[in-house]
């Protein structure tokens, strides 16, 4: 229940069963990393502050529910397990200027605005599932997204609107994609579930098959009402609402059209090589 001052990079090892703390967490004046260990769960119902940087490792959950905001300055990672928001709706668990989200690890957003702002995102394999708490509305602003690797948003039950600033000048890796799982909404937008890039059709670059916009996949969409059984590429609207657009191709399909095509040019080369070598004959 103690204050706890960060002086320099240190590691909580919670290995197993559950540690709480209340007291506040900070560092006076030295930046420095705090990494959550362990498959234990670890609670922080107290308040962080100064250049803290934290990182959360293991396979247990990192559950921040403090009823005043976090101030720090640093980066958050999650690197593995789960780092749950669960603090009272418009309380910033989250701060600082980028939150990464790395392949094995999950953000679980339980309540409304929690995240800051200001705060980047970064997805590099990991997923984002919001609404855990199965509210019947969830809301989260906050500034640009960049996409490094697969990576899910998982939108859960309920209304859920995630609104990113415009992230068109972001780096998303040409091979990633964002596949956004449970969406439940409408073509022309506004519906139940939202999702935002900016407030302009330039939130994003590319097209929805290309750049930015076709790196964006929804996974089994509820379009109007109806249920589908296959993913669709994605359309971002006048608004910066990004919606289903028109079914995607499986991958199986892809790789069995690819073959298809390489077996094509294969015979063609091989049928103007014989010609080309008959009139040499000549």
């Amino acid at each position: 229940a103690g204050t706890v001052n960060v002086a320099s990079n240190s590691t909580v090892d919670t290995a197993a069963n559950s540690l709480q703390f209340s007291g506040s967490i900070g560092s006076n004046a030295t930046a420095a990393t705090l990494t959550f260990n362990g498959n234990g769960n670890t609670t922080i119902s107290g308040t962080i502050s100064g250049p803290v940087s934290v990182v959360k490792n293991g396979s247990g959950t990192l559950l921040y529910n403090g009823t005043t905001s976090n101030t720090n300055t640093g980066t958050t990672t999650v690197n593995a397990g789960t780092l749950e928001l669960n603090a009272p709706s418009g309380t910033v668990a989250v701060s600082g200027s980028t939150i990464t989200i790395n392949s094995g690890g999950t953000l679980l957003s339980d309540t409304t605005e929690n995240i800051g702002n200001g705060v980047n995102m970064v997805l590099n394999g990991g997923t984002w599932t919001t609404n855990g708490a199965s509210a019947s509305s969830f809301t989260e602003n906050l500034n640009t997204l960049t996409l490094t690797a697969n990576s899910t948003l998982n939108l859960g039950s309920g209304q859920n609107t995630v609104a990113y600033t415009n992230s068109s000048g972001t780096t998303w890796a040409g091979d990633s994609i964002l596949y956004i799982d449970n969406w439940n909404g409408l073509l022309a937008g506004s519906g139940t579930d939202q999702v935002y890039f900016g407030t302009s059709a330039g939130g994003l670059s590319g097209t929805s098959y290309s750049g930015q916009l076709g790196d964006i996949i929804f996974v089994d969409p509820t379009i109007n009402g109806v249920a589908q059984s296959t993913n669709y590429h994605a359309i971002i609207l006048s608004t910066g609402e990004v919606v289903p657009f028109l079914p995607a191709p499986e991958p199986g399909t892809v790789a069995a059209g690819a073959a298809l095509g390489a077996l094509a040019l294969v015979r063609e080369l091989r049928r103007r090589k014989n010609r080309v070598a008959a009139n040499m004959s000549k």
